[in-house]
């Protein structure tokens, strides 16, 4: 397939990868738009299944189709589709996912109306593995993309920095002068590629969220894809987040980090020296680990010169010891948890001391496990787990095919490891989300659905978001 058009108003960008089953649907719902000035670049990412032979059924002269040899990265094929559009507007469409007929006309009537907004998205529909609505989503993420409303980029800035995503990216019309500003994907960032290109694009430029649902975004029950809620991903995320957060350190102006950030305000009036102590200091209280990292690091950088740390001690009254007492306040690693679990286990009541343990002796890891392993707790919490709406046993194995292939008892190990390691024991409760919307359960050590069931549920926490 070769460029045979001339240059159309609206590229759609399709990079894909083993999907030969949604594929044909992808394709065609972008050949029925009610808008037809299109080209689709499609760059296949190395697919081993059908996927290529199925692109390659369609004969309309508008497809554009480029192929790696190997697999190499969805950012790097969208970037390869990207440097081959040639199009005015640009749109992403995942190669699982399908649009409504009326998606580019609407977002481009938009756009032309509206010469101060450079990228319109949409709301939503929810679809599964068999192209069907699900009318009653109930999972991690089933809200996230509809929930947002409008708001300045100052403020998407915000919530980008406090939450995290919340654009759908199959939902995106974006001006093709965005990219030649901002550049292209980050092809080092696996779950947040999209998020980090919204900070930057909001960096610069005003979006608009349309109230239509137009587009048929796929759920996989198995969550089996780079924004399911999974140990890896999760992982990753956390990751990624803190590298994101560093796009807001290239902002110089007060007045902008005073609009993004009201926060900012209880620090009066500064100049743009201070800016990254300022928002050091607001991930920080922001409470969450990835955040608290991030801020550590930007004041350890801040101080790192004599001259700037007597500025910051003059304006701010903050000093090296003051970082120091910071670091030592924010457990991010887990440690007062770690030392609270040795300490209960090994019947120690004050004073614990870490040292080297003889081979004759228990390790304390190995103490902290034998002591959860105890009858004493886990069969309560085994009853409790059993007897909960929260756990489904197929979903769980289904998710963990480790714990599958190695013939554990789901509940015992979600209890016993599970839960500590961000699993989620159902659709219904994300245990990362509870660990680090409430540090005092991560720092108590105690598994998250278990607290939630005896404790949580009554004080009002939330079992997900």
């Amino acid at each position: 397939m070769h460029e045979t058009i001339s240059k159309p108003l609206v590229s759609v960008i399709i990079p894909s990868y083993n999907h030969e089953d949604f594929i044909e649907e992808c394709i065609q719902s972008v050949l029925n738009q009610t808008f037809q000035d299109f080209e689709i670049v499609i760059t296949d990412d190395g697919s081993t299944d059908g996927t290529v032979e199925k692109i390659k059924q369609f004969s309309d002269p508008r497809i554009r189709l480029f192929e790696h040899a190997k697999n190499e990265g969805a950012s790097i094929a969208a970037n390869n589709c990207l440097r081959h559009a040639r199009g005015e507007y640009i749109a992403m469409l995942s190669s699982d996912d399908a649009w409504l007929p009326e998606k580019l006309k609407i977002q481009v009537d938009y756009l032309q109306n509206h010469p101060e907004i450079y990228a319109v998205f949409t709301k939503i529909n929810w679809i599964d593995e068999n192209s069907e609505l699900i009318t009653e989503p109930d999972f991690y993420y089933k809200d996230i993309f509809n929930n947002a409303g409008n708001r300045s980029r100052y403020e998407w800035l915000h919530l980008f920095f406090f939450l995290g995503n919340c654009l759908c990216h199959p939902s995106s019309l974006i001006r093709r002068e965005v990219y030649q500003v901002i550049g292209l994907f980050d092809p080092r960032l696996a779950n947040l590629p999209d998020l980090d290109l919204w900070v930057r694009v909001c960096l610069h430029y005003d979006i608009h969220i349309l109230d239509q649902k137009l587009v048929n975004f796929r759920h996989f029950v198995n969550e089996n894809n780079a924004s399911g809620n999974n140990l890896q991903n999760n992982i990753r995320v956390w990751y990624e987040h803190r590298k994101i957060l560093d796009h807001f350190l290239s902002i110089t102006d007060p007045e902008e980090i005073a609009k993004i950030f009201p926060e900012s305000q209880i620090y009066g009036n500064f100049d743009s020296q201070y800016i990254p102590f300022i928002l050091g200091r607001i991930a920080i209280d922001a409470g969450f680990v990835y955040k608290i990292l991030w801020g550590l690091d930007v004041l350890f950088e801040q101080l790192k010169d004599p001259d700037n740390a007597e500025r910051i001690q003059t304006k701010f009254g903050f000093t090296y010891l003051d970082f120091i007492r910071l670091v030592g306040e924010h457990d991010t690693f887990g440690i007062t948890a770690l030392l609270e679990q040795i300490k209960e286990a090994s019947g120690e009541t004050s004073g614990i001391v870490v040292t080297s343990t003889p081979l004759t002796k228990p390790n304390p890891l190995t103490r902290i496990l034998r002591k959860i392993r105890s009858q004493k707790y886990l069969m309560r919490d085994i009853n409790l787990v059993k007897n909960s709406d929260f756990f489904d046993k197929d979903w769980y194995l289904i998710n963990n095919p480790d714990v599958a292939a190695a013939k554990i008892d789901p509940i015992e190990h979600f209890l016993l490891h599970g839960g500590f390691e961000g699993r989620d024991p159902s659709r219904r409760f994300s245990s990362m989300f509870y660990l680090n919307m409430y540090p005092d359960v991560f720092k108590a050590g105690i598994n998250p659905l278990v607290h939630y069931i005896l404790y949580g549920k009554d004080e009002g926490r939330l079992p997900k978001p």
